[in-house]
């Protein structure tokens, strides 16, 4: 049992971290789209910018969260605390 639990768990994670992250990507292809549409240059197009690669180096903090996410399924942590 404990092998089908980690593989789900294991997947169930991946998939969210998926859609987190084409949720940050989409954010900042809209940021960058409204930049290079309605405000070409000036201090508005810098700020879009910044706020585009702010969302997109949100993938960081996520790709280490899943990592240690996976670690502790691996680990069996989860399925410990489960029999308690």
């Amino acid at each position: 049992m404990r092998g089908t639990t980690e593989r789900r768990d294991c997947r169930q994670a991946a998939v969210s971290a998926a859609g987190t992250a084409v949720w940050l990507l989409a954010a900042a292809a809209v940021l960058l789209w409204v930049r290079q549409a309605f405000f070409p240059s000036g201090a508005a197009s810098v700020l879009l910018a910044v706020l585009a690669a702010v969302q997109a180096a949100g993938l960081i903090p996520l790709g280490l969260a899943l990592r240690d996410r996976l670690k502790e399924i691996k680990g069996g942590e989860l399925y410990e605390a489960r029999q308690y």
